[in-house]
C-alpha cells in the first residue's frame, strides 16, 4: 500500500493517511478482508509519529472502514458496512495543495467548478466607489479642463 503525504499541506498528516486509505478501499486497491500495516509499521514507512498513524487507524475505525482482531492485526471491513466518506469541514479547497488525491474520486466531482475568466483591463471602477473625496475633486479638473481642450480644438479646426 503506497500513501503519499505532503508535510508542508495545512491537511493534518493523520487526515492524508485517513482520506489515502478510505480512497485505497474506495478504488479497490484494498480488497475486503486484506490486511493492513500495524500501525508501528505504517509510522516506519510514513516517517511520521506513531500518535500520527494510530489517529489515522481509530478513526477509519470508529467510521467503520477497519475491524481489528486482537493478535491478528487490522483489516479492511466490507465496503456496505461503512459509512459515507465524510468530507471534512475545515478542508481548504485550495487546489494546490493536493488535497484532492486525498478524497474520494465521487466525493471530489461535486466539488468540482469553472472559473470564468474576467477581463479587468477593459473595465473600469466607478469613482463613486471610492472613499477618497479628493479623487473627485481631481476627476472633476480633469474632466473639465478636457472639454476645454476639446472645444479649443474644435475652434481652431474650423
Amino acid at each position: 500500500m503506497h500513501i503519499d503525504i505532503h508535510r508542508h499541506s495545512d491537511t493534518s498528516l493523520s487526515n492524508q493517511i485517513y482520506f489515502s486509505i478510505i480512497d485505497h478501499i474506495q478504488s479497490g486497491l484494498l480488497q475486503q478482508g486484506e490486511k493492513l500495516p500495524t500501525v508501528r509499521d505504517l509510522a516506519k514507512q510514513l516517517n511520521v509519529s506513531l500518535v500520527t498513524a494510530a489517529k489515522a487507524y481509530t478513526r477509519l475505525k470508529d467510521d467503520g472502514y477497519l475491524t481489528t482482531v486482537q493478535g491478528k492485526g487490522t483489516f479492511v471491513n466490507e465496503q456496505q458496512e461503512q459509512a459515507e466518506t465524510p468530507v471534512p469541514s475545515s478542508t481548504s479547497f485550495d487546489w494546490q495543495l493536493s488535497i484532492p488525491d486525498y478524497l474520494p474520486r465521487s466525493q471530489f466531482a461535486q466539488y468540482h467548478y469553472v472559473e470564468e475568466a474576467i477581463n479587468l483591463s477593459s473595465s473600469m471602477i466607478d469613482p463613486g466607489l471610492l472613499p477618497n473625496r479628493y479623487l473627485e475633486k481631481k476627476n472633476a479638473a480633469c474632466t473639465s479642463q478636457t472639454s476645454s481642450n476639446h472645444v479649443e480644438v474644435w475652434r481652431n479646426t474650423r
